[in-house]
């Protein structure tokens, strides 16, 4: 009878040994309470409570194990922001782009600005002050629009996330009275430290006197070599430039940046970042999704060992932006705004998160003599030295004469000669059928009469043509050129393959549609070529993969880009926009990147600063 029980009772035990468990995971509560409840917030990533085990039922048969391969490791990606040990943010006041940077009152500045990265179409997100010095540290402006002193906030803010990821972080306030003051008395103004109007700062007297200090704490923090991980500072409303000339906030500057270095408590990986609330009460420009009226362009630098140096970046950003970048950075949940789409993080300027991927980058309708916006996109071209440029005709703007190219062209985009693949366009070839535009290129853009050439980069192949058509024999089935071309094709069959000429076979602008290259879009598309790049109409745009004859086909049509945009002049769009064209720039000069993988690309398009319509995208090979 024991016997009995002990084998009953064993084989419970293996029964329950062999039990299969399964893991249900409850609703996900929210990080931080009460506020997720708010719209505001709702971006925030919510914890998953514990798992609760429940048994399967006894029917479940238990699994077969079955030995997995031994997976490749692969290298890790960098991270597309850098991880600093620390982040500093100086906030200056009410300054539009244009009176801060060249001004010989503010030498400072603009040597910092010459030395690091620049953004040149950065924008602050309102009126007055307040919303945006809310905006930058709690992603909204929570309705606030003015500069009020009761209008505290029950919401979640960069502080929140700071502490929560096991960091530090001091605002330091010039001029305040004392830890944690609340109201405006002499130089100190209230409505330029955000961090009181925050419930859970202000409410804990603790963690505010501690956190909220003026600003004499940052050289006892320095000394000890006690920076927090992230440090606001505002300076006080003369060295701000609210009140007083730019040269006494630029001196005061110069002497924060030097004091700052001196001190060795910076270490080795850290961003300084220095911007301005808003700009003056006449810009209310904006950009990404913003407000209509928004609070104006604004210049921004960034001070890294980690960031670009002598770098301008022309990307759109906003202050959303430079709270998203800080959340990638130390991997913390995006607040408000800092999550929408149309926020773009801040990723060009980093010299430790660059893909390897190859650029190619360029535009065409460039030079006109006299005219500045070559230089203007030369300057687009200057931030990118490892890239490979392109050009989609109309080198010289005018008759294409020599002294166009050698005295117009060369000082601008010329620099960047000898990484150049240029096509020509109807203006390169006004003067001796192209005998200048051949003779300033060299060999490399094939043979005189004849224009067009391939090569391969980075794996893909890619194909100059020359839609000159008279010029060259025509472009026809029958012609050399469109011969050469399908023959070139079949001897190249390569997974990613992109051509350029000038004359676009479909536009929004005012020469409209063509179908003089027409045999090219055939032979291209045959051979499942996936970009085409023109110019001919000055203006950017981007359409939906199409067939020859201008079909919608996602599967295997072609995108083709006008980029116009080099810097000859502005012109108007046509009547009416071309079926499947999905993007639409005007009056804006700037320069197609695309991003070359192995089985696919990116594309951005660089507006000029000042200009804050950009596009962008990334799709596959077919």
């Amino acid at each position: 009878m024991m016997w009995n029980l002990i084998l009953g009772a064993g084989f419970l035990l293996l029964l329950s040994a062999c039990a299969v468990w399964s893991f249900s995971f409850s609703t996900p509560t929210p990080t931080f309470e009460p506020w997720c409840s708010r719209p505001y917030c709702q971006t925030l990533t919510a914890v998953p409570s514990l798992p609760t085990l429940t048994r399967s039922p006894t029917s479940t048969p238990e699994p077969v194990f079955t030995p997995q391969a031994t997976p490749t490791l692969q290298p890790t990606p960098p991270p597309p922001v850098p991880a600093f040990e620390h982040i500093l943010w100086i906030v200056l006041e009410n300054k539009d782009f244009t009176q801060v940077i060249g001004n010989e009152n503010m030498p400072h500045f603009n040597r910092l600005a010459a030395e690091n990265t620049l953004l040149t179409n950065y924008y602050a997100v309102a009126h007055p002050s307040l919303p945006n010095y809310l905006a930058l540290i709690g992603g909204d402006t929570f309705g606030v629009n003015r500069n009020c002193e009761d209008c505290f906030l029950d919401a979640p803010s960069l502080p929140d996330l700071i502490e929560a990821s096991g960091r530090q972080w001091k605002t330091y306030q010039e001029s305040m009275p004392g830890p944690c003051f609340l109201g405006s008395r002499g130089e100190y103004a209230q409505k330029h430290n955000p961090f009181v109007y925050f419930d859970a700062i202000r409410f804990n007297a603790q963690r505010c006197s501690s956190h909220v200090v003026p600003l004499d704490q940052l050289t006892e923090d320095l000394a000890r070599q006690n920076l927090p991980d992230f440090a606001f500072i505002t300076p006080n409303l003369c060295h701000s430039g609210h009140d007083c000339p730019l040269a006494e906030m630029d001196a005061w500057l110069g002497q924060l940046i030097d004091g700052l270095f001196q001190s060795g408590g910076l270490g080795e990986h850290y961003l300084i970042v220095i911007t301005f609330d808003e700009a003056s009460g006449d810009d209310s420009s904006g950009c990404c999704g913003l407000p209509p009226k928004a609070g104006g362009r604004i210049a921004t630098l960034f001070i890294s060992p980690q960031a670009r140096p002598h770098f301008e970046d022309s990307i759109p950003y906003s202050h959303y932006s430079l709270l998203k970048t800080v959340s990638i950075a130390w991997g913390l949940p995006f607040l408000g705004h800092a999550a929408d789409p149309e926020t773009e993080a801040i990723l060009a300027p980093w010299l430790t998160t660059r893909a390897d991927a190859p650029l190619f980058i360029g535009a065409g309708d460039i030079t006109v003599c006299g005219h500045p916006g070559d230089d203007i996109t030369a300057r687009l071209l200057d931030q990118f030295p490892e890239a490979d440029v392109f050009t989609t005709g109309d080198n010289s703007n005018e008759e294409g004469a020599p002294e166009q190219y050698q005295k117009c062209f060369a000082p601008a985009w010329g620099r960047h000669l000898e990484r150049i693949h240029p096509s020509p366009g109807n203006h390169d070839y006004q003067t001796e059928n192209g005998a200048a535009y051949h003779a300033f290129f060299g060999p490399a853009v094939g043979e005189p009469g004849k224009g067009y050439y391939s090569y391969d980069l980075a794996g893909w192949h890619i194909i100059a043509l020359n839609g000159n058509c008279a010029a060259v024999g025509g472009c026809g089935p029958d012609s050399p050129q469109a011969q050469w071309l399908r023959a070139d094709l079949a001897a190249h069959p390569a997974r990613c393959t992109l051509a350029y000429w000038h004359q676009p076979r479909f536009s929004s602008g005012l020469h409209g549609n063509s179908e003089a290259t027409l045999e090219f879009w055939r032979a291209l598309y045959e051979a499942r070529a996936e970009i085409i790049l023109n110019g001919h109409d000055h203006l950017y745009e981007r359409f939906a993969p199409q067939d020859p004859a201008g079909n919608l086909d996602e599967l295997n049509g072609i995108r083709q880009f006008t980029v116009g945009t080099g810097g000859a002049f502005y012109r108007p769009a046509g009547p009416l926009p071309a079926p499947n064209s999905e993007r639409l720039i005007l009056n804006t000069f700037g320069v197609l990147q695309l991003t070359l993988m192995e089985d696919g690309y990116r594309w951005r398009f660089l507006p000029e600063p000042g200009r804050p319509q950009t596009d962008q995208g990334e799709a596959q090979c077919h």
